[in-house]
């Protein structure tokens, strides 16, 4: 599920409210609550995520970890046009090797009071050309749980123009 999906369902715990309370509460159907908390439906608008800040009298922090929430939890990329061409080729490499990425605690994320330390992907270091799959540049194996760390990722991918 989505970091905004866990986020939602646990500050309607930590309010002791139902979904169909929050729902009439923010003046939804009960069914969006659930598809939002379920993560069938995508992030919510603005307009959702200010009457809940509302609703539920969030504090500041708590409102700023559910904005955080939602802008993680968005589930496409539009890039710039004028985005260079190894760009594209980035994401394509990202999206194959998406599936491969696992979860790793980041340390420099702030403990979320109403859902415990927040998690996210970090890549690790790609393969290299003589590496078998399943073997990242330094020889580790992805499917055994490491992780991939994002700049490596980066910085290795080069494309001849």
């Amino acid at each position: 599920m989505s970091p905004f999906a866990h986020l939602l369902h646990a500050l309607r715990l930590q309010h002791g409210i139902r979904q169909a309370e929050l729902a009439a509460l923010l003046g939804y159907e009960q069914s969006y609550i659930s598809a939002l908390e379920v993560g069938i439906k995508g992030p919510p608008t603005d307009e959702f995520v200010d009457r809940l800040v509302q609703g539920l009298q969030l504090t500041q922090g708590d409102e700023v970890r559910l904005r955080d929430a939602v802008s993680a939890s968005q589930r496409k990329l539009v890039i710039d046009r004028d985005t260079p061409e190894d760009g594209y080729w980035l994401l394509k490499e990202l999206r194959e090797q998406f599936e491969s990425l696992s979860p790793e605690a980041d340390p420099h994320a702030a403990g979320c009071a109403s859902t415990g330390a927040r998690k996210r992907a970090r890549p690790e270091r790609p393969r290299s050309a003589g590496a078998s799959p399943g073997q990242n540049a330094g020889g580790s194996n992805v499917k055994t749980g490491q992780t991939f760390r994002l700049a490596p990722l980066l910085g290795a991918l080069a494309y001849p123009v």
